[in-house]
């Protein structure tokens, strides 16, 4: 069965304590996945880009990454789940007055 991928960028960050606040509780549901070895919400690469091919049009991302699952399906469900709509919600009603970014879902090998 192919795994799920989930793959962020960071471009602007406009209110860093809430920023961070979003961040602690994502990076908590990491964790307690790990713990369980559930196989899903598994970190594969995240940090700083140590190299820019090509910039967006609004420059290069600030940091990224790319989280694991089991399968499409739990990539997908993964998104819905509540503890990351918990972490989801301390974005605010408008996102985008905390953080710039790009969430994408993917099937991979």
């Amino acid at each position: 069965m192919a795994k799920g991928y989930w793959a962020g960028q960071v471009l602007e960050i406009r209110d860093q304590e809430r920023f961070d606040r979003y961040v602690a509780k994502a990076m908590a549901i990491f964790a307690e996945e790990a713990e369980k070895g559930s196989g899903n919400f598994v970190p594969i690469a995240v940090g700083e880009p140590k190299g820019v091919i090509q910039e967006g049009p609004t420059g290069a991302p600030l940091f990224g990454g790319i989280i694991a699952f089991n399968s499409l399906e739990e990539a997908l469900a993964g998104h819905e789940d509540p503890r990351y709509q918990a972490a989801l919600a301390e974005l605010g009603d408008d996102p985008e007055e905390t953080v710039v970014r790009t969430l994408v879902i993917f099937e991979g090998a």
